[in-house]
């Protein structure tokens, strides 16, 4: 992704899963929050994250990756924006 390690952070929020009415086991929702890279990247970045939650778990299941794409201007770091 052409940069830093350190600007990876990776959060983990436990989850309770309801359908209809009922106490159910769900698929591991990833979300990306990150500055747009294009479709290529964005289509690798999926594919490696789905891999390692696959290999972490040990089985194949369905692995659901959604990219939320920041915008420079709107993200500050220590106050400064980067846009």
């Amino acid at each position: 992704m052409d940069c830093p390690r350190e600007d990876f952070t990776i959060e983990h929020i436990s989850s309770t899963f309801y359908f209809d009415g009922k106490l159910t086991h769900a698929y591991p929702f990833v979300e990306v929050l990150w500055f747009d890279r294009g479709q290529e990247v964005k289509d690798k970045v999926a594919a490696v994250v789905t891999e390692q939650i696959r290999s972490a778990l040990g089985k194949e299941l369905d692995v659901a990756v959604i990219f939320v794409a920041l915008e420079p201007a709107s993200y500050y770091d220590n106050a400064s924006h980067y846009g």
